[in-house]
C-alpha cells in the first residue's frame, strides 16, 4: 500500500488522471489531496513520482519515501 500527498494544484490533475486503477482518495481539502494505491512498487512508479517533483510527498511506505528522497538528493548535486 502506497500513501501519497499531493499539492492542491497537482491533486486536481491526479483526480482527473489517476496513477493506478486502485487509487482511492483518503483526504481532499484546500491544502492537499491524499491518495492510497494498492500496487507493486516498481521503477515506473518511482519515475512517475519523481516527475511530480515538489508537488508530491510519499507518506508510506517509508522505504519508498527514502528511495525518492535519495533520488532527489542526487538530482540536486547535478545542478550544484
Amino acid at each position: 500500500k502506497v500513501l501519497l500527498s499531493f499539492s492542491p494544484l497537482q491533486g486536481k490533475y491526479i483526480k482527473t488522471v489517476p496513477i493506478h486503477h486502485s487509487q482511492k482518495i483518503v483526504k481532499d481539502n484546500k491544502t492537499e489531496l491524499k491518495v492510497s494505491l494498492d500496487l507493486v512498487i516498481n521503477h515506473e512508479l518511482k519515475m512517475q513520482l519523481l516527475s511530480y517533483g515538489e508537488n508530491v510527498t510519499v507518506l508510506q511506505p517509508k522505504k519508498l519515501a527514502e528511495e525518492i528522497k535519495e533520488s532527489a538528493k542526487k538530482m540536486t548535486k547535478l545542478y550544484a
